[in-house]
């Protein structure tokens, strides 16, 4: 007989209320240092068991879970700084030469094949 992973008979899967338990304690607590005898604790078992039925039941460790859960927020956090970068980064040509116009200096790129030397005054 076929299962679909995770579905009650599948007995190498973790139930999905306790999955949704230990994921809402790993989301709760990504600034801690969280083991996996704590995520263990939050659904009541053994480690070795609560992790063999968690990778059945996501297709990852606990441990990759929880670190690509870590980078996902730190993805979302950053995504709304880069945006406001970007509104001051120059995206127009010319704008170097109108910027020089303005009063601002810039530097003037080196050749291909030339050697830069910079004179401290």
């Amino acid at each position: 007989m076929m299962t679909t992973l995770g579905t009650s008979s599948d007995s190498h899967a973790l139930p999905g209320s306790r999955l949704r338990r230990v994921t809402e304690y790993i989301q709760q607590n990504l600034d801690k240092d969280l083991t996996l005898a704590e995520l263990a604790d939050v659904v009541y078992m053994s480690p070795y068991h609560f992790a063999r039925l968690f990778k059945g039941r996501t297709g990852v460790p606990p441990h990759r879970f929880v670190v690509r859960q870590r980078i996902a927020r730190a993805r979302g956090l950053l995504i709304p700084n880069l945006e406001s970068l970007h509104h001051g980064v120059p995206t127009r040509p010319g704008h170097h030469a109108r910027s020089l116009q303005n009063g601002g200096t810039a530097r003037r790129p080196a050749r291909p094949g030339r050697r830069v030397t910079w004179l401290a005054l």
